[in-house]
């Protein structure tokens, strides 16, 4: 039986690029989807994997576990549209699924929805490990059961995760300190404002942090660069922290937010006098953007999130019904967004 590999190798393809034309998704040229389609009709792709999951007696259940997302406008709910278009399309071969939910804040919901998701005896799961000495403690219960698991986000070193679906985070921090370079001059400080609950939590974030500061220590610049710990992130503790900087150092005019909560600082530059502040962040989400239009966010670095959920489904499915080992690492795209071009995302 042929594969999405398979059939990428002769179509001169990508695997995704095959699996977003099997289930016509966009993103793909019309010449290259014809291509690709016709391979499908010669091989009755569709035919031959309904086929082979009636071969299976036992049936399987994927367990997803990704923190809630409070409303439609937040980074969250993208990774859980992929996750459950993915659902949606697998559920004709007979595929269990069940979905778990933590608050990315607290320590004890994510170790209760891990609990509550290993009663359901999963086959396999996908998860965001947030909160890394408590992951490294519950992943051995996966171990220790043979359940296959693969993160989304946030990368983990040393861990026996089949697959990780993300952005290479040291990478996209990099980027953002040339991004704010290019609108720095000489002798001016940039404030790095991120949440103390993420310290030694997002790994993600961390890894961004170390490649912006790397970034000004490589190129030698004149640039100072300050870190600053919020507790809560909230408007009010934002603008407190924010005046005080602005009032104790008139050199400072860059904002670099290594999370979805650039917007916050945004929210803050509207209401004081025009600084010349440049302010960079992640995440393309509807709070996001609408800074970025009126030009008070200058950039956003983007990973396709639904994309990340979508294929984390997948890669499960394939690996449980067919056996498919799947790459170690699926980079994710860093995507720069600004003005010109955030419809168009």
């Amino acid at each position: 039986m042929k594969t999405i590999k398979d059939i990428a190798i002769e179509a001169k393809v990508s695997p995704g690029t095959v699996d977003r034309v099997l289930h016509n998704r966009p993103g793909v040229s019309l010449k290259t989807k014809e291509k690709v389609q016709k391979l499908l009709t010669k091989y009755n792709f569709e035919k031959n994997v309904f086929a082979s999951t009636l071969a299976f007696k036992n049936k399987f259940t994927i367990a997803t576990i990704i923190p809630s997302a409070k409303s439609e406008k937040e980074f969250w709910q993208e990774p859980d549209k992929g996750i459950k278009a993915a659902i949606k399309e697998i559920q004709k071969y007979g595929i269990e699924t069940q979905c778990f939910y933590f608050d990315k804040y607290d320590l004890d919901s994510y170790e209760k929805a891990f609990e509550e998701m290993l009663k359901v005896n999963p086959n396999g799961v996908l998860m965001t490990p947030f909160f890394y000495k408590k992951t490294v403690e519950l992943t051995a219960k996966l171990n220790a059961k043979k359940i296959p698991y693969v993160f989304i986000n946030i990368d983990v070193e040393s861990m026996d995760n089949i697959a990780f679906i993300g952005q290479n985070s040291y990478q996209s921090g990099y980027l953002a300190g040339k991004l704010l370079s290019l609108k720095l001059e000489d002798n001016k400080e940039v404030l790095i404002i991120r949440s103390k609950k993420y310290v030694d939590n997002h790994g993600a974030i961390s890894s961004r942090i170390k490649g912006f500061l790397s970034y000004f220590k490589e190129k030698n610049t004149s640039v100072a660069v300050k870190e600053v710990y919020l507790e809560t992130f909230d408007t009010d503790e934002v603008a407190m922290i924010l005046a005080k900087e602005f009032s104790e150092n008139e050199q400072l005019k860059g904002v670099f937010v290594p999370s979805s909560a650039a917007f916050k600082v945004a929210e803050y530059l509207e209401t004081i006098p025009k600084k010349e502040i440049s302010l960079i962040g992640y995440d393309s989400h509807e709070d996001n953007i609408k800074y970025l239009k009126n030009e008070t966010i200058d950039f956003l670095i983007s990973q396709n999130p639904y994309e990340q959920g979508y294929m984390g489904v997948k890669i499960i499915f394939e690996y449980l019904l067919f056996n498919k080992i799947p790459n170690k690492k699926y980079s994710s795209p860093i995507h720069i967004i600004t003005k010109e071009n955030s419809d168009y995302i």
